[in-house]
């Protein structure tokens, strides 16, 4: 069955009315301001994404890559250009790259030129709303009219690394342009698996770079204190990956960097993935497609027998049709699928199964397995992230070294012991990348040995969707509260004040390194926001009401970070410095003011002592009956009162130490729901209330400022009034304990401890996190991140067995066929010669040996680009009407 606009359609239509009837049957039975499914038209979106992976999953990657690459009307109002980066900044950009990677790891990833092959220019799109073009066009016939001012967002469009397109995330970018009042400029960035990593961070890193660069030189001038570097989901990890490659190499920064939903770790070894997450769209067992040419590619295995002829490569593909007994699945734990039911055997599906002996047992090392004769594993049998001593790199980057303590060593094979038996994966897991880089850090930058040192951060992150465990863990590790360490302890600014703008942009580091290896940069400024029971990269759903509040949140962040940026500018050009570098004057006298009154919390040294007693074993068993307090108890409903004491919590206007009653919530914000402070209220009554209205005015008179809302189509950014919710939902009640809904105001922070760390409803209204000794996630060891677990493990397994059974004659004629030409192209030379000595990835493009077959494997997606994709052009036209309603 072919893969277009009507097949999707048809498949999704019964999902449609499905979930329209389930719909009316559940919402009246939830909370709107913490499960955004109570909304119809978000409950329909969640839905239909789900399905449309479904289907695309049992259809080939490149069906998937052409669908996602058809072209999209562009609105009327919208200004697009497309431009050609040109060859001198991609070429610097390889040498950035291979500088940072130094030697040891260029030979991990295959060689210096394999991936600097392309069969295509590299194009940018920039895509801002008309009027704003034309009002840039005439602001630049002005005399004195400074270029490097203009705003840019660099946004790199996520899609798992291997599909989606700019158009197809037109919609989404220029809404974030809108918003911002900006160019946005989106790379067009190759896709694995044809170009795996490190293509897409050559890609983007080029386009950076063009950036920055003077115009006289060919680039577009664009001042970094005028950028900001954004992503969602891969293009979140990438855009992360690449501010740690541009810090490493002493490059400027932008002025902030806006991670949505990052997918951060590859390994999948945070405990989310194999929760429950049915309020997320992302396939439990991972992306598993029909195999054709370009995926799956062949295994080591397959291309051994290859190169030993032809006779070989029979034998072996035919053993394929051979396996384990279905009993010893079983006694995994492994679910059952009808296709597997082939007699008493079922053939191999990418991984080898091998039964161990009883643990109180010896056997004799010549028979073990999993070791030498001297009883030393084998390298096949070694977990790529459970080896952490290889050599460190010669390499000149000032970051991380390739053998740190927190990198993974390379291996050929992801293997884990589960029930005894040892389970050893060949076929390769993720799109992006070989096994054996999973682990790499600019793959899944968890395993970055330092996260300090770069621009101010806002992460974004989903409280129903699969990879929210990492993407918290990232942000907090970024602002130095992992791993034991105080924020600030091992910078030149102490625990317990703000590193700022300026210290965060430097790219120099300070201080000694976690562990004694290298230097430490300061911590990194960061805004983290995790939003009740929203699924990944939420803003996909443009027309709901909680991706209207990212996308403000999103704005108001990057103004902040743009003016921030050039105050440091006017600050450092005067003299004047100081210890709250690029924190505006109202900012930083805030946060001098929480320091003096002594309201800025427990110290992180005692919270980082406290997640010790969290049991964070426990999160990897079972569903989600192992959450802690903040994971599935959402909101400021409980049992008891709850005292709150959190420098956030006396942002908003809550005062620290004050207990808050939990079920009253509809009267007046200046006098319920706040008692008598616990040591620090004042005495009176009388006095208490008027500070409390004080306090509150406060608060709403900095809520109100409006200056900003002019953005959106002149409408403004205030809360919403009634009439804005949909009309299956009631507007939320008034409610003093908590923020009003996000709005334009240019203003962040107070930052503690260099973070500021939000919980936010549906209705957008932001509330303190639960305390860091409460969260399972910080008390993760270091030395467990990057690891591969069970959990994950059988899911991919069950996944992979159902496929590969269904899929059987498929998947074994595209192993004899890609084996085959590899095998040919090794020996021959990749590329007609052009690659000798060098080690592509088997999924690589430039695995082939000839030019023609390289065309033919592309031939796909480049007819895909020039048809209309009616299905993702009526998507887009349902968002924008739905909006603009």
């Amino acid at each position: 069955m072919t893969f277009n606009t009507a097949t999707v359609a048809a498949a999704s239509t019964p999902t449609f009315f499905k979930t329209f009837l389930a719909h009316f049957l559940k919402h009246k039975s939830t909370d709107p301001t913490q499960d955004p499914t109570h909304a119809l038209s978000y409950h329909e979106a969640l839905a239909l994404v789900r399905r449309f992976l479904e289907v695309a999953s049992h259809h080939t990657v490149d069906e998937v890559q052409a669908f996602t690459a058809m072209h999209v009307p562009i609105p009327r109002w919208v200004h697009d250009e497309v431009e050609v980066i040109p060859s001198p900044f991609i070429d610097l950009a390889a040498s950035v790259l291979q500088n940072n990677l130094g030697q040891e790891e260029i030979e991990a990833v295959g060689g210096r030129e394999w991936w600097q092959i392309r069969h295509s220019p590299l194009d940018v799109e920039w895509i801002e709303m008309k009027r704003d073009y034309i009002t840039r066009q005439q602001f630049r016939q002005t005399p004195g009219h400074d270029i490097t001012k203009e705003k840019v967002m660099l946004y790199i469009h996520g899609g798992a690394y291997y599909f989606g397109a700019v158009d197809e995330h037109r919609y989404q970018i220029q809404r974030h342009a809108r918003k911002l009042g900006a160019r946005a400029c989106a790379p067009r960035y190759r896709l694995a698996p044809q170009y795996p990593f490190p293509c897409c961070l050559h890609d983007n890193l080029s386009a950076y770079l063009w950036l920055i660069a003077p115009i006289s030189e060919g680039g577009c001038g664009v001042s970094p204190k005028s950028l900001i570097l954004a992503g969602d989901s891969a293009g979140g990890g990438a855009a992360l990956s690449l501010a740690c490659i541009l810090r490493d190499q002493g490059l400027p920064l932008p002025a902030g960097l806006v991670l949505i939903s990052p997918w951060v770790d590859l390994t999948h070894s945070f405990p989310s993935v194999v929760k429950d997450n049915s309020g997320d769209y992302i396939p439990a067992h991972g992306f598993l497609h029909k195999p054709s040419l370009s995926w799956p590619p062949p295994t080591q295995a397959d291309i051994s027998a290859a190169e030993r002829g032809s006779g070989e490569l029979e034998r072996h593909i035919e053993q394929q049709g051979q396996g384990e007994k279905k009993s010893m699945l079983e006694r995994l734990g492994l679910k059952k699928h009808k296709e597997m039911e082939v007699g008493e055997t079922e053939h191999r599906h990418g991984y080898d199964v091998t039964e161990l002996p009883p643990a109180n047992e010896h056997p004799d090392p010549a028979e073990d397995p999993t070791t030498t004769a001297d009883g030393v594993p084998k390298p096949d049998h070694i977990n790529p992230a459970a080896n952490h001593s290889s050599p460190s790199s010669s390499a000149p980057h000032s970051g991380s070294t390739y053998g740190s303590a927190r990198r993974a060593a390379p291996s050929k094979n992801t293997s884990i012991i589960i029930n005894n038996t040892l389970i050893q994966i060949r076929d390769q897991i993720q799109l992006y990348a070989p096994n054996e880089l999973l682990a790499h850090r600019l793959v899944s930058p968890v395993m970055q040995e330092d996260l300090g040192g770069l621009c101010p951060t806002l992460v974004i992150a989903g409280g129903a969707e699969m990879l929210r465990d990492e993407i918290i863990w990232i942000g907090h590790a970024m602002a130095g509260h992992v791993g034991g360490q105080a924020p600030g302890a091992t910078g030149t600014h102490a625990a317990g004040t703000d590193s700022g703008v300026g210290a965060s942009t430097s790219g120099t580091p300070t201080g000694a390194a976690v562990g004694g290896s290298g230097e430490k940069y300061p911590p990194t400024k960061v805004k983290l926001m995790v939003w009740d029971g929203c699924c990944h990269v939420t803003p996909t759903l443009s027309f709901t009401r909680p991706a209207r509040y990212m996308y403000r949140a999103v704005a108001n962040w990057g103004v902040w970070c743009i003016e921030e940026a050039w105050k440091e500018v006017a600050s450092q050009s005067q003299g004047l410095g100081g210890g709250q570098l690029g924190l505006g004057e109202s900012q930083a006298e805030a946060t001098r003011t929480y320091e003096r009154e002594g309201i800025l919390g427990q110290s992180v040294g005692t919270a980082a002592r406290d997640k010790s007693m969290v049991d964070w074993r426990a999160a990897y068993v079972g569903q989600d009956d192992a959450a802690p307090i903040g994971e599935e108890r959402y909101g400021w409903e409980g049992e008891e009162d709850e005292v709150l004491d959190d420098p956030v919590a006396e942002y908003w206007g809550i005062r620290r130490g004050t207990k808050v009653a939990t079920t009253a919530c509809t009267t007046s914000t200046a006098t319920t729901g706040v008692t008598k402070s616990l040591g620090d209220a004042p005495d009176s009554g009388a006095e208490a209330a008027a500070a409390t209205a004080a306090s509150t005015a406060d608060i709403e008179q900095g809520m109100a400022k409006t200056s900003l809302s002019t953005m959106d189509d002149g409408t403004s950014e205030a809360a919403p009034s009634t009439s804005d919710y949909d009309s299956d939902e009631t507007a939320p009640p008034a409610d003093p304990r908590a923020a009003a809904p996000i709005t334009m105001t240019g203003l962040e922070g107070p930052f503690h401890n260099n973070m500021i760390r939000l919980r936010v409803d549906t209705h957008g209204r932001p509330r303190p996190m639960e305390a860091e000794s409460e969260m399972y996630q910080l008390a993760i060891p270091l030395e467990e991140i990057g690891v591969i677990k069970e959990g994950p493990v059988k899911r991919w397994m069950e996944g992979k067995s159902k496929f590969d059974a269904k899929y059987k004659k498929a998947k074994l004629q595209v192993q004899k066929e890609r084996a085959t030409a590899y095998a040919r192209a090794q020996k021959e030379g990749f590329v007609e010669g052009r690659l000798r000595g060098e080690r592509p990835p088997p999924s690589a493009v430039v695995s082939r040996s000839t030019k023609e077959e390289m065309e033919k494997a592309m031939q796909s997606l480049e007819e895909a680009r020039g048809k209309t994709s009616a299905g993702l052009a009526s998507w887009v036209e349902t968002m924008q009407k739905k909006e603009h309603k």
